[in-house]
């Protein structure tokens, strides 16, 4: 299981669960004999044996999904998933009620612009952000307080950060540079009359348009422009995102990715975007068109988050 940027690792469920009984029992002895009231001896009788199914109830899940997960995994390398009959189907559904999307009549600028803002809604934030700076600076007008100083640089990156959302900093930063590339016109024509997908996922607009000349791959952070010569592979990676609340299995999710593998005079490397399982289909037949007939691979790994209520 890969640990996440802080360093946490989920702990076994097994051990996490055997220790939550060790602990309970001086627990509803103490609460029994030793605190002794009613509502305390109550405590003991109800609380602690909710624990306990909870404790048990995050295992069993964790176990089973676990062994769905080890099937699906095969499933998945083997490539049967993405061949089996009833996939095919609701793939093929969905290419039909999703085709590939077309750059904006007015041009590749106002369509990624467009398409960076997509269902993004910055404004409360940056209005919230706004009234919590202004706050704070009348408030070190009338009384300073570190407290103060503090939030000016805060609130001020906090207000930054969906004001760059807003005015789609990414793309405008790179249109900047593009420009003076002299194979900025390619950019543009094969931008124009390439294959668009946009997905977006918990508030981060991915997208990724196949030209016949480039392929262009944006994110919440970057865009990356790569020569289709350059471009090797497309490949599937799949994420199984297991989500624990107080180090106790909660629920899992797969996340899908299209990986382009780029080969340059600068080295190899990879980009890849976050689409949703079918349009990394539709993304790999289209490079596979452009390229040639091309047989994707696929990648599986597992990443944990966890959250803390309590």
């Amino acid at each position: 299981m890969k640990r996440d940027p802080f360093g946490w690792k989920p702990m076994d469920s097994r051990k996490l669960m055997i220790g939550l009984f060790i602990c309970s029992v001086p627990a509803f002895l103490f609460l029994w004999f030793v605190m002794g009231e009613t509502r305390d001896r109550v405590v003991a009788c109800i609380a602690i044996p909710l624990c306990w199914l909870w404790g048990i109830f995050g295992y069993v899940k964790e176990r089973r999904d676990n062994k769905r997960a080890l099937q699906k995994k095969k499933d998945y390398l083997s490539g049967d998933y993405f061949r089996d009959p009833a996939w095919r189907e609701a793939y093929l559904q969905y290419r039909q009620q999703h085709p590939y999307e077309t750059c904006h009549p007015k041009g590749m600028r106002y369509d990624m612009m467009q398409r960076y803002r997509r269902k993004s809604e910055p404004v409360t934030f940056m209005v919230m952000a706004g009234f919590l700076l202004f706050s704070t600076i009348v408030g070190m007008c009338y009384r300073f307080h570190p407290l103060f100083l503090a939030g000016i640089p805060l609130f001020g990156y906090f207000f930054w950060i969906h004001f760059s959302e807003f005015i789609a900093w990414p793309v405008r930063k790179w249109l900047k540079t593009a420009k003076d590339d002299p194979d900025f016109p390619a950019y543009e024509n094969s931008y124009t009359h390439g294959r668009i997908l946009s997905h977006e996922a918990q508030g981060v607009v991915n997208g990724m348009n196949l030209g016949a000349s480039h392929i262009i791959l944006y994110d919440k952070k970057e865009v990356h422009t790569v020569e289709l010569s350059a471009a090797e592979g497309m490949t599937r990676e799949i994420v199984r995102l297991k989500e624990y609340v107080n180090d106790t299995y909660s629920d899992s999710r797969y996340l899908h990715y299209a990986v382009l593998h780029v080969r340059t005079a600068q080295g190899e490397f990879r980009l890849r975007t976050q689409l949703d399982e079918y349009q990394v289909e539709m993304a790999v037949e289209e490079f596979s068109r452009l390229k040639g007939r091309v047989t994707p691979e696929t990648a599986v790994r597992e990443k944990c988050t966890n959250e803390n209520v309590f």
